[in-house]
């Protein structure tokens, strides 16, 4: 079994995206949206924007859509979520390096 560990409150929604990478989104009652690596279900990258819990998570035309009980929908880009994730992960391999 997997587990994914990581919001501060109740999961409301969840979306898997398959390319570039096998991914899961979660909504949660946090106000943030965790994308996570399927395979070591490490937490790539957290985003925040909505003012109430996400609950609702959806894909089209290379950009994500999240619902919230705010009564928005946030319209993230997918080119700038990945650029986001890829830099995190650059800065922790730097901070690596460092440290030898």
């Amino acid at each position: 079994m997997k587990v994914f560990q990581g919001h501060k409150g109740w999961i409301y929604c969840l979306a898997i995206q398959e390319e570039p990478k096998p991914r899961l989104f979660s909504g949660g009652d946090d106000r943030s949206v965790i994308i996570w690596d399927i395979a070591t279900q490490k937490t790539l990258e957290t985003l925040t924007g909505h003012e109430n819990g996400v609950t609702c998570i959806g894909f089209a035309n290379n950009d994500m859509y999240t619902g919230s009980f705010d009564h928005f929908i946030n319209c993230w880009d997918l080119a700038d979520v990945e650029e986001r994730v890829m830099e995190k992960e650059d800065m922790r391999w730097a901070d690596i390096e460092s440290r030898r």
